[in-house]
C-alpha cells in the first residue's frame, strides 16, 4: 500500500532503491557500494537491530579493518547525510531502520493479505486488483541483483520470490470468474518463472479450463509430469494429480486453499466507523462495481459541518488503499477561486511527481500544454510544451481534457479513486470538472466522491444527475451509545446524546471533555472547543487565533508574522497544536481538524481584534489578491478588497476559470464609490467573460463601458485595451456592421502609433487585415498588410514583424499565391518555433501545405496538413480542426481522390457548427457541397449549401459565396446574387481568390448550362489569369469549363474530373 507522504520508501525486490519524497534513488545516488550494501542489510531486517558484528561480516567477510566498528560508523553517518538523519538509528552494539519508512515487501504482504480476505468474502474485483498491485510492485527483476550471494541476500531473494508467487496464486483465483484469459496470462508468467512450481502449473490448469480449453489443461499436466520425471525422478504432488483426474472425469475442479499470510505487525485492523454502516456498504458497492465493471462512478456526500463526511471519505480512502487502488486526495479553499483547479493540481501533483520521466511523459501526452499551464513545475519535464489557448474556453475544455487523459490513463494500471473535500468552497471551474469527468471517464476504473455541505445546495445542484448523492444524518442513540462504551463511558451515552442530538463532531468534543477529566458535558460544541483554547498558553492561544483569522493552508510563517512570534516558535505551537487535536498537518501547511473548531475560535475573537489580525493578514498576503481582499473586505477596505478582487479575477480569466472571473469581477463591481480605472477593468473582464459565453450583446455593452470609463479619465492605454476588445470576437458575433466593427480598429491604429507602441499598432493593423481578407477586400488587406511590415521592420520591433508577417501570409493564401505565400512562411515559421507560439504555428504550417499544393506537389500538402492538425490537437484548439479538415478534404479532391475528399469535407461539417462557429461552418459547408457537386450528390450537396448559408456572421462571407454559388450551380437559386458577390470580390490586379476557386468554377459552369457563355469567359478570366503559373490542378479545371458549351453543372463538373491530373491520380 502505498504509504503517506514523509515516509522514506525502500526498495529490495530490484536493485536496491530508496524514495525520500523527491523521486527514488539507486545505485551511486546513494553512496558508496558498501554503504548500499549496508543499507539492504538493515531494510532486510524490517526494523529489528542488526549487529555490528553482523553488518562488518556482511561488508568485509574475511578481511575486516583494523577499527570495523569505527568504519561502520563512518558509513552510518553517510547514508544519514544522503537519505536523512532519522533513517539509521544506533541501538546498543546494533544498528536499525528509524524513523517513518515503509519497505515492498511488507507493502507486498499487506496486499496480498487484503487479497486473501477479499477472496475469502468473494469480492474478486478487488481482491484482483490488491493482487496486481502486489505484483506490479514486486516487478520481474532479480531482488538485489548487485549483491553477493551471502545467506542474507539469497534469503531476501526467496521471500520475493515466494511473494510472487503467492500474489500470481491469488490474482488467478480471483481471475477465474472475472477474466479467464487473463487468469492464463499470469498463471503462465509462473510456470516460466519456475517450471516444478506445481502451485502455479494448478493455476495454469484452472485457468484453461476456466477458459473452456480442457485439452490445453490436460497438456499442461503431462508437461509437468514428464518434466518432473526427466529432471528430478518423481512424479506430480496428490493435489496436482486429483485436479488432473477432476479434469478427465470433468468434474469441479476446485481450487487450492491458499495458506494464509500473518496480518503484517502495526498494520491497523480495518476501522468500523460507528452508525455508519450503510454508507460505507454503499462506498463498498460503488469501489467494486467500479473495479470489476471498469465503469466510473462520482459519489456526492452531503450534510451539515462536523457530521461525519471528511470521515467517511478517510474510509473510502482506506477502502481503496487497502484493495490495491490509487488514491488521490484535494481539498477546496475559500478564497482560491482565481486557482484554476487548484483541488485537482493538489490531487494529482503527488501521483504525477511519482512517476518515472517516461512514465510521466506517456501520462501527459497529448496535453503537453495544458499541463504545464495548470502545474508550472511541469515545464522541466516537457520543456517544448507550447502555451495554452489564448481564448478561455478553449483553454478550459483542453484543461478538462487533461486532467480526463491522466486520469484515465493512471487508472488503466491499477483502479483509482479521487476524493475531493469541501465542495462548498470550489469554484464552478472546479465542480465543473468533476460532472464532466463523471461522463468522460464512463469506461475507466475510477471512483470520483466528493463531499458538501448539506446547506450549500448550488453544488448538487450543478451536478445534476450525474452525481449519486449520499446524505449524512446525525448518529442515532445506539451509535452514540456504543461510542460512549467504547470511551469507558458507558453511563454518560444517554446524557450525551440529549446534549448534542447525535451530531457527530459535538459527541467526540463531549467524550473528549469527559475523558479528559470535566465533570459535567459542555453545554455546546463551541464551549468544549473553547475551553480547550483557553488551556493553552499566552502565545499558542495568539496562534490558534491568528489560524482562524486565516481559516486554511495555515504556513507556520505566515502565522508567525500574523501572531507577532518567531518561526521556529509558529511551528512549535503547530505541533502542540496537533497533539492538542487542534490543527491538523497537511503537507508543509496546517489545517484546523475541523472548520467548525475555526468558526468556534473565530466567532470568540474581540472584534477589534479580529479586525487588527485582518489588516495585518491583508498586508501579509498581498502576493495573493484574492486572499487579501477577503481580510480587507472583513474590516470595510472596500477599496483595497476591490483591488484584489480584481487582480484575482483577471488572473481567473488568465487561466480560463471563466465564471470564477465573473464572480470576482462582480464582487468589485459592487463596490461602491469605485475608482473609474478599475471599474473600466473589471469591465473589460466581465466583457471577456460575456464573450467567452457568447453573450454577445452582454459583451458589447460592458466593453462600450469601459471604453467610455477610460476616455473619461484620460487613460489611454486602458483605452487601447478596450478599443482591441471592441474590434474582437465580440463584435462579429453581435453581427454588428462592418464600420462598427472596423472603426474601433482603426482608432486602435491611429493611438497606437501616438503612443508608440508599434506592437499594439501591428496587432490592430493584423486584426483589420484578416477581417478585410474575410470580407474579401484581399486589395486593400494585401497594401495594408504591406505597410504594417515596413512599419515594423523600421521600429525594430520583432514581435510587430511577427503580427505583420502573418498578415501577409493569410492574403497570400486567399489569393493563392504561393510565391508570396513561401517568404511569408520560411521567416515567419522559424519566429513562431522560437517563441512556442502555438496558435499562430498551426496556421502557418497548415497554409504552408498550399505551396507545395500550388505545383500540384500531393504527397508534401498531405504531410504538411497532417502536421498542423497533430499541432492542433497538441495545442488544445479544437474548435479549429474541423476549418483545417475542409481545406484538407479540397486539397484532395484537387489531387482526384473524391472518396477522401468526400469523407474529409463530411467530417469538417460535423466537426463544426452553424451557431458557436458561423466562419468555419459555413466554409466547410460550401467545400464540402461542391465536392458533392463533383460527384454527382446533388441532394445532398443542397442540402449542405443550405446549412451553410444559415451561419449569418458577418465574416463568414466567403463560406457563404461557396454555398450559395453551389446552389446557383444545382438549383439556378441566388444566381444574381452570388454573380454580383464575387464581382464584389476585391484582389490586386492579376489575381484572384484563388481559395474560393469553387465559386468561380460553378457560376461559370451555371452560366455555360445557361447559354451565356460571354459571363461564363467573364466569370473565369480572374482565375485563369491567377493560375496561369502555378495551381495546374485549378487551370484543368478553368479549361474544362471554359471549352464545354452548355452543359450542366454537374456535366461540367465531371469533364473536370476527367482531365489528366499531373497529381497522384488516385
Amino acid at each position: 500500500m502505498t504509504p503517506p507522504g514523509g515516509i522514506v520508501r525502500l526498495r529490495l525486490s530490484s536493485t536496491l532503491a530508496v524514495d525520500t519524497g523527491d523521486g527514488a534513488r539507486s545505485g551511486r545516488e546513494l553512496g558508496s557500494r558498501k554503504a548500499r550494501t549496508l543499507l539492504a542489510l538493515l531494510a532486510s531486517a524490517r526494523g529489528r537491530p542488526v549487529a555490528t558484528d553482523r553488518i562488518v561480516a556482511a561488508l568485509w567477510r574475511d578481511a575486516p579493518p583494523a577499527d570495523p566498528a569505527a568504519n561502520v560508523a563512518t558509513l552510518v553517518s553517510r547514508v544519514r547525510r544522503t537519505l536523512g538523519a532519522g533513517l539509521v538509528v544506533g541501538r546498543p552494539g546494533a544498528y536499525a531502520l528509524g524513523g517513518a519508512w515503509s519497505l515492498d515487501l511488507v507493502e507486498a504482504e499487506q496486499w496480498l493479505a487484503e487479497a486473501a480476505g477479499r477472496l475469502a468474502a468473494g469480492e474478486h474485483a478487488l481482491a484482483e486488483s490488491a493482487a496486481a498491485a502486489a505484483l506490479e510492485l514486486l516487478g520481474a527483476e532479480t531482488a538485489l541483483l548487485d549483491e553477493a550471494d551471502d545467506d542474507w541476500v539469497l534469503q531476501v531473494r526467496r521471500d520475493v520470490d515466494a511473494l510472487r508467487r503467492a500474489a500470481r496464486h491469488r490474482r488467478v483465483a480471483a481471475l477465474l470468474t472475472l477474466d479467464p484469459a487473463t487468469a492464463v496470462r499470469v498463471a503462465t508468467d509462473g510456470t516460466r518463472a519456475d517450471a516444478y512450481d506445481e502451485r502455479a502449473v494448478r493455476d495454469l490448469m484452472r485457468a484453461l479450463a476456466a477458459d473452456g480449453r480442457a485439452a490445453a489443461a490436460l497438456s499442461a499436466y503431462d508437461e509437468l509430469a514428464r518434466t518432473l520425471r526427466e529432471d528430478l525422478g518423481t512424479d506430480p504432488d496428490r493435489a496436482t494429480s486429483d485436479l488432473h483426474l477432476a479434469l478427465l472425469r470433468e468434474t469441479d475442479a476446485g481450487g487450492d486453499t491458499a495458506p494464509s499470510l500473518p496480518r503484517p505487525r502495526g498494520e491497523a485492523p480495518e476501522v468500523l466507523l460507528v452508525g455508519r454502516a450503510e454508507e460505507v456498504a454503499l462506498f463498498r458497492s460503488a469501489w467494486e462495481g467500479v473495479v470489476s465493471a471498469s465503469e466510473a462512478d462520482l459519489v456526492l456526500v452531503v450534510g451539515e459541518g462536523g457530521i461525519g463526511k471528511t470521515r467517511l471519505l478517510d474510509a473510502v480512502a482506506d477502502l481503496g488503499t487497502t484493495t490495491g487502488g490509487q488514491v488521490l486526495r484535494g481539498r477546496c479553499h475559500p478564497a482560491e477561486r482565481s486557482l484554476f483547479l487548484q483541488p485537482f493540481v493538489d490531487a494529482l501533483r503527488p501521483a504525477l511527481a511519482g512517476l518515472q520521466h517516461d512514465q510521466l511523459a506517456a501520462t501527459l501526452r497529448g496535453h503537453e500544454a495544458a499541463w504545464v499551464s495548470l502545474v508550472a513545475d511541469l515545464a522541466a519535464v516537457v520543456p517544448d510544451a507550447p502555451p495554452p489557448p489564448a481564448d478561455p474556453d478553449l483553454q478550459r475544455r483542453a484543461t478538462y481534457d487533461a486532467v480526463a487523459a491522466a486520469l484515465r490513463r493512471l487508472s488503466a494500471t491499477r483502479p483509482l479513486v479521487l476524493v475531493l473535500d469541501d465542495l462548498q468552497d470550489a469554484g464552478a471551474a472546479t465542480v465543473d470538472l468533476l460532472g464532466y469527468l463523471a461522463r468522460q471517464l464512463a469506461s475507466s476504473r475510477v471512483l470520483l466522491v466528493g463531499a458538501v455541505r448539506s446547506e450549500d445546495q448550488a453544488v448538487a445542484e450543478r451536478l445534476g444527475d450525474r452525481a449519486r448523492r449520499v446524505q449524512l444524518g446525525p448518529l442515532g442513540p445506539e451509535a452514540v451509545a456504543a461510542l460512549a462504551a467504547a470511551a469507558g463511558l458507558g453511563p454518560r451515552g444517554r446524557q450525551v446524546m440529549a446534549r448534542t442530538a447525535g451530531h457527530t463532531l459535538s459527541v467526540v468534543e463531549c467524550l473528549r471533555a469527559l475523558g479528559s477529566g470535566d465533570t459535567g458535558v459542555p453545554a455546546s460544541l463551541s464551549q468544549g472547543v473553547l475551553a480547550r483554547v483557553d488551556g493553552l498558553g499566552p502565545e499558542c492561544r495568539s496562534v490558534v487565533q491568528a489560524g482562524a483569522v486565516l481559516r486554511r493552508r495555515l504556513d507556520a510563517r505566515l502565522l508567525a508574522g500574523l501572531a507577532e512570534v518567531s518561526e521556529v516558535a509558529a511551528t512549535r505551537h503547530g505541533e502542540e497544536l496537533t497533539r492538542a487535536g487542534l490543527f491538523v498537518r497537511s503537507g508543509a501547511v496546517y489545517e484546523f481538524t475541523n472548520d467548525l473548531f475555526q468558526e468556534c475560535v473565530y466567532a470568540a475573537l474581540p472584534e477589534a481584534v479580529a479586525a487588527a489580525y485582518h489588516r495585518r493578514a491583508a498586508d501579509l498576503t498581498s502576493d495573493r489578491p484574492e486572499v487579501m481582499a477577503a481580510h480587507a473586505h472583513a474590516v470595510g477596505d472596500d477599496a483595497r478588497a476591490a483591488q484584489g478582487w480584481l487582480l484575482a479575477g483577471e488572473e481567473a480569466l488568465r487561466r480560463a476559470a471563466v465564471e470564477d472571473a465573473r464572480t470576482l469581477v462582480e464582487r468589485c463591481l459592487a463596490v461602491p464609490g469605485l475608482a473609474a480605472e478599475t471599474r473600466a477593468r473589471a469591465l473589460l473582464v466581465r466583457g471577456r467573460v460575456h464573450e467567452a459565453g457568447m453573450s454577445w450583446s452582454a459583451a458589447i455593452e460592458d466593453i462600450d463601458a469601459a471604453l467610455a470609463w477610460a476616455r473619461s479619465i484620460g487613460e489611454r492605454r486602458l483605452e487601447l485595451a478596450a478599443l482591441r476588445a471592441r474590434g474582437g470576437d465580440a463584435a462579429v458575433g453581435a453581427q454588428l456592421s462592418a464600420d462598427e466593427l472596423l472603426g474601433p480598429l482603426e482608432d486602435g491604429v491611429r493611438l497606437a502609433a501616438e503612443l508608440g507602441d508599434r506592437r499594439a499598432e501591428a496587432d490592430f493593423a493584423s486584426r483589420l487585415t484578416v477581417l478585410e481578407a474575410s470580407r474579401l477586400r484581399l486589395a486593400d488587406a494585401s497594401l495594408r498588410a504591406g505597410r504594417v511590415l515596413a512599419r515594423a521592420r523600421a521600429s525594430g520591433s520583432q514581435d510587430g514583424v511577427v503580427l505583420a508577417l502573418d498578415c501577409l501570409k493569410t492574403v497570400a493564401w486567399y489569393l493563392g499565391d504561393a510565391p508570396a505565400l513561401d517568404a511569408a512562411v520560411r521567416e515567419l515559421e522559424p519566429l513562431l518555433r522560437e517563441r512556442h507560439d502555438a496558435w499562430l504555428l498551426q496556421w502557418v504550417v497548415f497554409e504552408s501545405a498550399f505551396v507545395p499544393a500550388a505545383r500540384d506537389d500531393w504527397d508534401e500538402a498531405r504531410a504538411l496538413l497532417d502536421d498542423a492538425l497533430e499541432l492542433n490537437r497538441r495545442s488544445g484548439f479544437p474548435a479549429y480542426a474541423g476549418y483545417l479538415q475542409a481545406y484538407g478534404g479540397w486539397l484532395a479532391r484537387l489531387a482526384g481522390d473524391l472518396d477522401d475528399a468526400r469523407r474529409l469535407g463530411r467530417v469538417a461539417v460535423e466537426a463544426t457548427s452553424a451557431v458557436d462557429h458561423p466562419w468555419w461552418h459555413s466554409w466547410a459547408a460550401g467545400l464540402l457541397a461542391a465536392t458533392l457537386v463533383e460527384t454527382g450528390e446533388e441532394a445532398e450537396a443542397e442540402a449542405v449549401a443550405r446549412t451553410g448559408l444559415a451561419a449569418l456572421s458577418g465574416t463568414a462571407r466567403p463560406g457563404r459565396l461557396l454555398c450559395a454559388s453551389t446552389l446557383a450551380a444545382i438549383t439556378g437559386e441566388l444566381v444574381r446574387g452570388a454573380t454580383d458577390a464575387l464581382a464584389e470580390v476585391d484582389c490586386p490586379p492579376g489575381r484572384a481568390w484563388v481559395l474560393g476557386a469553387d465559386a468561380y468554377l460553378l457560376l461559370a459552369g451555371a452560366a455555360r448550362a445557361r447559354g451565356d457563355d460571354e459571363e461564363a469567359t467573364r466569370l473565369l478570366t480572374p482565375l485563369r489569369e491567377a493560375t496561369a503559373g502555378s495551381w495546374p490542378s485549378i487551370r484543368r479545371r478553368v479549361e474544362a469549363v471554359d471549352g464545354t458549351a452548355r452543359q450542366s453543372a454537374s456535366s461540367t463538373s465531371r469533364a473536370a474530373r476527367a482531365a489528366p491530373s499531373g497529381g497522384t491520380g488516385r
